[in-house]
C-alpha cells in the first residue's frame, strides 16, 4: 500500500477518538481517493463511539461540532474550519423505498459497518493504530502527515485494494441486492466509473440493467446530481456514457437522449458522446450537446423536470438556441453575436464548433475574434455607449419609446465601428435621425 498522505485537521480528529480509547478509520471515498494519490475533498471517518460520546470529546476539546445525522450516527466536527464527518459503525435495515434504510442500528463491529457500502473501493477502512502516542504539540504535524505503509492498519474484506489496481466497479456482496437497496447507487457506479477511469465487473453492470427500473422512484435532483457530478468530474465521459447505454438508463435519466433526433448533428449516441470529450469540463455545456437534438422548448423542458437551477436551466437553453445562429464571420459580427448571448456566447460557440465539424474553422475562428474583443473591451451593451438617454432627452429632445430606440440603434453603430462610442460623436448621430 503506498504511503498516505493525512491533513492535520483529520488527524486531529482520528488523534481525539482514540485518546479517547475509540478505535477510528479513515474510510469510505477519502481512503478510496488518497490510497490512488488523489487528494481527497473531505475526509470521513468511523468510529465504534456513538454521536453523542463523540459529541463530548470534540466539544470538550474545543471544537464546534455539528448534530449532523445523530440518528444515522453521524457527527462534524469543525477543526480549523475544515470539517470532518464522523460516524458510528452501522447496521442499516430494509430499504423499502429503494433509497433510505428503514432503520439503522449501531455496531460495535467494523466489518459490519464495511459490509453495507456500496462497491469495494469504497469499503476499505485505514486506521493508524499508534496515532494515540503521537505528540499533537510538535509542529512536525501542523500541516499532516505522511505515513507509510508500516504505520497503517488497512482493512479489506472485499478485495477493494485489488479492484483499484485493476480499475474495476464492484458492488459489494451481491449487486442485485446492493443495487435494489439503494436505486441511486446505479448511477454513482457510472460516476465512479467516469470519475476513476474505471469499467464495472461483468455482474455488476449485469445489475445495473436488471436493477434500472428503481431509478423511477429516485427524486429528480437526486438524478440530476449523480449526472451532473457525472459530466463535470474533468475526466473523459464518453466512455461512461456508453455504459449508461447499454443498461438501458437513458429512459430514467434523460429520455430526450433515446428520444430525440440526434441525427441532425450526430449520427448515433456514440459520436454524440465522443464529442462531449471535445467540450471544456462544464456540466451546462456537455447536457447542452446532450440536448442538441431536443431543440430550446425540449432542452428547458428537460432541466425543469431535472429540477436543476434557473441559471442551469437558462444556460443550457440558450446554448442549444444558438445552434440555429450562422457562425459569425467578422468582427462586427461576433460583437453582435456576443452583445445578444452575454456571457453565454463563448460556450455557444464551443458547442456549434462541435456540432458542425465541418465549420470547425470559421467556428475557431470566432472564438479567437471574441477573445480579442472581451481583451480590448469593445462595447457590447447599451450600458457601455459613452451617451445615455439623459443627454438624449435633454439635447435632442426624445421622448419615451424614441430614447430606448435610439439607444439601441446606436448600440448597433457602435457594434458595426466601435471608434464611433464617443460622447459628441454618438449625439451627432443621433441628431440625424431626429
Amino acid at each position: 500500500m503506498p504511503p498516505i498522505t493525512i491533513p492535520y485537521q483529520a488527524l486531529r480528529a482520528l488523534w481525539l477518538l482514540e485518546k479517547n480509547n475509540f478505535p477510528a478509520y479513515i474510510v469510505g471515498g477519502s481512503l478510496r481517493d488518497a490510497l490512488l494519490g488523489i487528494p481527497p475533498h473531505d475526509w470521513d471517518v468511523t468510529t465504534p463511539a456513538r454521536p453523542e460520546q463523540m459529541m463530548d470529546i470534540f466539544t470538550a476539546a474545543g471544537y464546534p461540532t455539528i448534530p449532523t445525522g445523530m440518528a444515522h450516527g453521524t457527527v462534524t466536527v469543525l477543526i480549523d474550519h475544515t470539517p470532518i464527518e464522523c460516524t458510528t459503525y452501522r447496521l442499516d435495515g430494509d430499504y423499502t423505498d429503494a433509497r433510505h434504510p428503514d432503520s439503522v442500528r449501531f455496531t460495535d463491529r467494523i466489518a459490519d459497518d464495511l459490509a453495507r457500502r456500496d462497491f469495494t473501493v469504497n469499503a476499505m477502512a485505514c486506521r493508524l493504530p499508534h496515532i494515540a502516542k503521537l505528540d499533537f504539540d510538535d509542529p512536525v504535524f501542523s500541516h499532516g502527515a505522511t505515513l507509510a505503509t508500516e504505520d497503517l492498519e488497512l482493512i479489506d474484506l472485499y478485495g477493494g485494494r485489488d479492484d483499484l489496481q485493476g480499475g474495476v466497479i464492484r458492488c459489494v456482496g451481491d449487486p442485485t441486492t446492493r443495487l435494489t437497496e439503494d436505486a441511486l447507487r446505479i448511477l454513482r457506479g457510472v460516476r465512479f466509473c467516469v470519475q476513476l477511469g474505471f469499467s464495472p465487473d461483468p455482474a455488476t453492470e449485469e445489475a445495473l440493467f436488471d436493477c434500472r427500473a428503481g431509478l423511477s422512484r429516485i427524486s429528480a435532483e437526486r438524478i440530476a446530481t449523480e449526472l451532473v457530478a457525472t459530466l463535470s468530474c474533468g475526466r473523459p465521459v464518453a466512455k461512461g456514457l456508453s455504459l449508461m447505454s447499454r443498461a438501458s438508463l437513458w429512459e430514467y435519466v434523460l429520455p430526450e437522449v433515446e428520444n430525440s433526433n440526434i441525427t441532425t448533428y450526430y449520427d448515433s449516441k456514440k459520436s454524440l458522446f465522443s464529442a462531449l470529450d471535445c467540450l471544456p469540463n462544464d456540466a451546462s455545456l456537455r447536457l447542452s450537446l446532450l440536448l442538441c437534438g431536443a431543440g430550446e422548448a425540449g432542452a428547458r423542458a428537460a432541466c425543469r423536470r431535472l429540477k436543476l437551477s434557473n441559471k442551469m436551466t437558462e444556460a443550457v437553453a440558450t446554448y442549444v438556441a444558438a445552434l440555429a445562429l450562422d457562425c459569425p464571420a467578422t468582427e462586427a459580427d461576433v460583437r453582435r453575436y456576443l452583445a445578444a448571448l452575454g456571457e453565454y456566447a463563448e460556450g455557444a460557440l464551443m458547442l456549434s464548433r462541435v456540432c458542425y465539424a465541418d465549420q470547425k474553422a470559421d467556428f475557431d475562428k470566432a472564438l479567437t475574434l471574441a477573445e480579442q474583443i472581451r481583451a480590448r473591451g469593445d462595447c457590447l451593451g447599451i450600458s457601455g455607449l459613452k451617451l445615455d438617454g439623459k443627454v438624449l432627452i435633454d439635447q435632442i429632445g426624445l421622448r419615451g419609446r424614441e430614447v430606448g430606440e435610439v439607444l439601441s440603434r446606436l448600440l448597433e453603430a457602435v457594434l458595426e465601428d466601435p471608434s464611433v462610442n464617443e460622447r459628441q460623436r454618438l449625439l451627432e448621430i443621433a441628431k440625424s435621425w431626429k
